[in-house]
């Protein structure tokens, strides 16, 4: 997968060398992890979050519907978490970037244009007790698949909602006899896209 990263990389800097299709845009939403954990004297359930994220964007020449962009995001979830029945304020925060691939499905329904997107890239993922030194990192590979819609309601101004499955690096605490959490997110997202040429 991280030769299609640098594919998805290459294209974009080969485009935007072109300086056309070029555009930045921003996002953000509801973002509801995976983290769940009940293992009697400790007990943790993620609630729901956030996600906020921007990004930078071509069009590719010839290939009609075709964009890659970088994408730049950060999510937060705060963990209802007690041990020993005792409450602790728990944060589950991830930084990604990624490398997206997004094609603009050549319909348009009420001025609505669909489009579906693949990414993939690197993340840093930390779980942390609030107002301590107490915290768990991991990093890795991140990957996201997502869809949705846009209109157009100004001369190169793009307002759209989606969705996101967006996998963070996993969590092993206690590989003996702990638990695991495979960093899974879902999100939906407003969003909002200005396009310069």
């Amino acid at each position: 997968m991280r030769y299609l990263l640098g594919l998805v990389l290459l294209a974009f800097l080969a485009s935007g060398a072109q300086a056309k299709g070029f555009y930045v845009g921003t996002y953000g939403g509801a973002n509801w992890g995976s983290f769940s954990v009940d293992e009697g004297w400790i007990k943790s359930e993620a609630d729901v979050g956030y996600v906020i994220g921007g990004v930078v964007g071509t069009k590719i020449d010839g290939i009609p519907g075709l964009r890659v962009e970088a994408d730049l995001n950060y999510r937060s979830n705060d963990l209802d978490t007690t041990i020993c029945d005792e409450p602790l304020i728990v944060t589950d925060e991830t930084w990604a970037l990624l490398g997206n691939i997004v094609y603009d499905i050549p319909v348009q329904v009420g001025g609505l244009h669909p489009y579906a997107l693949a990414g993939i890239g690197y993340g840093s993922r930390t779980v942390s007790v609030d107002y301590t030194p107490l915290s768990i990192n991991n990093t890795g590979l991140v990957w996201q698949v997502g869809a949705g819609v846009k209109t157009t309601v100004a001369e190169g101004v793009e307002l759209g909602v989606g969705y996101r499955y967006f996998d963070a690096p996993d969590f092993d605490v206690a590989p003996t006899g702990g638990f695991h959490d495979a960093g899974s997110n879902h999100s939906l997202i407003a969003e909002v896209s200005f396009a310069f040429n």
